[in-house]
C-alpha cells in the first residue's frame, strides 16, 4: 500500500509546473494551449493561473519558483516590464524591448527573461499575409504590449509609427527603437495626419479587454488597411468589428499571436517546437 503511494507521488513530483502571472488572467486561453503542446510532444506538464497585483506579484513569484518542479512562466499584462528587474538574465529579445513574457528557471536556480510577443506576432502576420518588408504600420498603445513587438516590425524592414494618449510615452518609445530603424511617434492633431497611408494597424492598448474603442481617426482605415487586434475573443474583438464597419476587409484578432508565442516559449523551456496551426485547431 505504502510502495504504491510512494511510485504515485513520485511520478507526480517529477512532472514540471508553469503557471501564468497577470490580472486580470481567469479569461486566459494558455492552460489550454499547453496542454495541448504537452499531449503533441509527449511532455506532462501542469499549468495554472495566478492573479496578482502589484502588491504581490514578487511575493507570489518567488514562492512559485521555490518549489523546485516550477520550471517557467509566462507573464501577461500588466507586468511584462516590471518582472525584467526580477530575472537574473535576459535573452537579446527581452534587452531590447526591455519586457518579459516568459520565464525559464535554469538548472542553477536563476531565472532567464525573454519576449516571444514579437516573433509570436510576426510568425502570425506572416501567416495570413498580413505584412511585408516595406510595411508602414501604426502601432496603437505605448504600453508593454507595444514594447514586445517594435523591434522585430523594425527588424523586417517596416516603418513603425506610435500613436498613445500621452504623447511623451510615444516619444520615448521612438527614442528606445531608434537605432533599429525607421520609428517615429504619432500626433493625430498633426494636419499632416491625413497624408499618412498605413498597410497595418495594430491595436496594442488595454481597450478591447475594456470593450473600447482606441481614439484614433477611423479615416486611416480603408479598404486596403490591414487591421490587428493583439488582444483576443472568441468572436470579433471591439476593435476589428469597428475597423470593418470603417472599411477594413482584413481584420485579425491576436489568437494566432497568442498560439505563436506561446510555442515559442514552449521551445525556449524544452526545446521543441509545437505545431502551431494544429493547436490553434484544438484550442479555437
Amino acid at each position: 500500500m505504502n510502495s504504491i503511494v510512494n511510485k504515485k507521488k513520485s511520478k507526480n513530483d517529477s512532472i514540471d509546473n508553469f503557471a501564468l502571472f497577470g490580472n486580470p488572467v481567469n479569461h486566459s486561453m494558455s492552460p489550454n494551449i499547453y496542454k495541448n503542446f504537452s499531449k503533441e510532444q509527449g511532455i506532462p506538464l501542469k499549468y495554472k493561473l495566478i492573479n496578482v497585483c502589484e502588491n504581490n506579484l514578487i511575493k507570489e513569484m518567488e514562492l512559485f519558483f521555490s518549489l523546485k518542479n516550477s520550471k517557467g512562466a509566462n507573464i501577461t499584462v500588466p507586468f511584462k516590464e516590471t518582472v525584467v528587474h526580477i530575472c537574473n538574465s535576459l535573452t537579446d529579445r527581452a534587452k531590447v524591448s526591455n519586457s518579459v513574457n516568459v520565464i525559464k528557471k535554469l538548472s542553477n536556480g536563476t531565472l532567464l527573461g525573454d519576449n516571444t510577443d514579437g516573433v509570436g506576432l510576426i510568425h502570425d502576420l506572416k501567416t495570413k499575409k498580413f505584412i511585408d518588408k516595406k510595411s508602414n504600420i501604426l502601432i496603437l498603445g505605448a504600453g508593454g504590449a507595444a514594447l514586445g513587438i517594435i523591434s522585430v516590425l523594425l527588424e523586417i524592414g517596416s516603418t513603425v509609427f506610435i500613436w498613445n494618449r500621452t504623447i511623451e510615452k510615444a516619444k520615448v518609445l521612438e527614442k528606445r527603437f531608434k537605432h533599429l530603424g525607421d520609428v517615429f511617434y504619432l500626433n493625430f492633431f498633426n494636419k499632416k495626419i491625413h497624408e499618412k497611408k498605413f498597410n497595418l494597424i495594430i491595436n496594442a492598448t488595454s481597450c478591447s479587454m475594456k470593450n473600447q474603442i482606441p481614439d484614433f481617426p477611423k479615416y486611416l482605415i480603408s479598404s486596403n488597411t490591414y487591421c490587428y487586434d493583439l488582444f483576443y475573443s472568441r468572436k470579433n474583438t471591439v476593435f476589428t468589428k469597428f475597423c470593418k464597419k470603417n472599411g477594413a476587409i482584413h481584420c485579425s484578432d491576436g489568437k494566432g499571436m497568442l498560439v505563436s508565442q506561446a510555442a515559442f516559449a514552449f521551445f525556449l523551456w524544452y526545446n521543441k517546437f509545437p505545431n502551431i496551426s494544429s493547436s490553434m485547431d484544438s484550442v479555437f
